[in-house]
């Protein structure tokens, strides 16, 4: 595993050591420069909870330090006009909270996401 772990201190009297917080796996993390100049990442559970009515599956996939590419298979009963405004909502609020408004992201609707033919899984976030 790639976690990083961020150590408190000991645990008293027993010979471990007490953790204050796991991020995740690295490869997971989305590193960005905001506007400050400076790396940033959007927390995977971020992604995992990004939720809008109408959209069924999704995927993030960084392009670049500023950039990122979010597909999205929309559902047939849904308006794509009023789904994709209401992912770029959704998104907008994100980016400001974590100050990244210098992001520049398209979203772009497909038909299906692949799984990965090892794990039977699709992959919500990659890197290009």
């Amino acid at each position: 595993m790639n976690d990083i772990l961020v150590p408190q201190g000991e645990w008293g009297i027993w010979p471990f050591t007490k953790i204050k917080h796991i991020i995740g796996r690295q490869e997971e993390l989305l590193w960005f420069i905001n506007q400050k100049g400076n790396f940033d990442f959007i927390h995977p559970i971020v992604i995992v909870e990004f939720y809008v009515n109408g959209l069924n599956k999704y995927q993030v996939i960084k392009t670049g330090n500023t950039s990122f590419t979010l597909k999205a298979v929309i559902s047939q009963q849904f308006s794509k006009d009023r789904v994709i405004k209401k992912i770029d909502e959704r998104l907008l609020e994100i980016l400001r909270k974590k100050k990244m408004l210098n992001l520049d992201y398209r979203i772009d609707l497909v038909n299906d996401i692949p799984s990965d033919p090892k794990s039977g899984k699709f992959n919500l976030i990659m890197e290009r």
